[in-house]
C-alpha cells in the first residue's frame, strides 16, 4: 500500500476549496429545506444563491404588505422593496464570505421583485438605482444601511431559522406601511396608556 500526497499547488487548491464548501453550506442548506433550487457548481453558482435566498425573504415581506394593505406598491414602496433587496443580498454575500457577489445579486432580486408591479425594464432600472445608492450608503458611515434587516437575514440563514425569516418579512413588511399608517402607529405607540 503506497500513500500519494498531493503536490502543494494541489493541496492548497483542496484546501481553498474546502473552505469555500463549509461557508457556502448554510446557504446551500437554507435553500434545500425550502424547497427552493440550490444553483448547480460553476461561476454563477453564489449569485444564484444569493438571488434565491434575497427573493424568498424580501418577497414573503411584499406578501405580507401587500395582504394587509391590497394596493399597488408606490413608488416610494418599489425603492424600499429593492432596498431590501440589497441589504438582503449584501449580509448573505458577508455570511459565505463572497462579499463582492452582493451587487449581482441585489440587481437580480430586485429586478425579479418589482417586475410582477412595474414591468422588467423599469424593475431593472431601480435595480440598478437602488444598488447604487445603497453602494453609496456602505461607503459613507453616517447612513448606514438598515441594519436590523441585515443582521436577522444573516441569522436566518446561518441557523435556518423560520422564526428569523419571518421577522425579516415582518420589518420588511412594516418598512412598506404608508406613511399616514406609519404616523398612526407611531403616534398610538408613543401614547399608548
Amino acid at each position: 500500500m503506497a500513500l500519494i500526497m498531493p503536490s502543494e499547488n494541489v493541496a492548497r487548491r483542496w484546501n481553498g476549496a474546502l473552505q469555500a464548501r463549509l461557508r457556502r453550506a448554510p446557504l446551500e442548506e437554507f435553500l434545500r429545506v425550502r424547497d427552493l433550487k440550490v444553483a448547480p457548481a460553476g461561476a454563477a453558482r453564489d449569485t444564484d444563491n444569493l438571488v434565491r435566498a434575497t427573493v424568498f425573504m424580501v418577497d414573503a415581506g411584499v406578501r405580507i404588505h401587500a395582504h394587509a394593505h391590497e394596493d399597488e406598491l408606490d413608488e416610494r414602496q418599489q425603492e424600499l422593496v429593492a432596498q431590501a433587496a440589497c441589504v438582503v443580498s449584501h449580509s448573505l454575500a458577508a455570511l459565505i464570505g463572497e462579499q463582492a457577489a452582493w451587487r449581482i445579486a441585489a440587481l437580480v432580486s430586485a429586478a425579479q421583485l418589482l417586475n410582477p408591479w412595474i414591468g422588467l425594464n423599469a424593475a431593472a432600472y431601480a435595480a440598478a438605482a437602488a444598488a447604487q445608492r445603497f453602494s453609496e450608503d456602505l461607503l459613507d458611515p453616517t447612513r448606514a444601511p438598515r441594519t436590523l434587516i441585515s443582521e436577522k437575514a444573516a441569522i436566518a440563514v446561518e441557523r435556518n431559522d423560520d422564526a428569523q425569516v419571518g421577522e425579516v418579512a415582518r420589518l420588511i413588511s412594516q418598512n412598506l406601511a404608508p406613511v399616514n399608517e406609519l404616523a398612526r402607529l407611531s403616534f398610538a405607540k408613543t401614547y399608548k396608556a
